[in-house]
């Protein structure tokens, strides 16, 4: 995990940002940027699609209220889809 946030004060840094991808990828490699005038620094992630991969994976542990959580996102973001 890196902290992505906050670039330009050391001593508020934590990690902010993420990348979510389906378990039909496994992540190869995962590094952070160097400062570029943002906030945030870069993430940078490669990604192989791979047959088979969702059952190497673990599914993280979610709790009931964190997948409500998730899906009144998801579908907020349905509704108002310019925002």
């Amino acid at each position: 995990m890196y902290n992505t946030y906050h670039a330009k004060n050391l001593l508020l840094r934590w990690p902010l940002d993420h990348v979510f991808h389906t378990d039909h990828f496994k992540l190869v490699r995962i590094d952070r940027g160097p400062a570029w005038g943002s906030d945030h620094f870069p993430i940078f992630i490669e990604l192989s699609l791979e047959a088979g991969a969702e059952a190497e994976q673990e599914e993280p542990d979610t709790t009931r209220t964190e997948e409500e959580q998730v899906n009144e996102k998801i579908e907020d973001g349905k509704q108002h889809p310019d925002e």
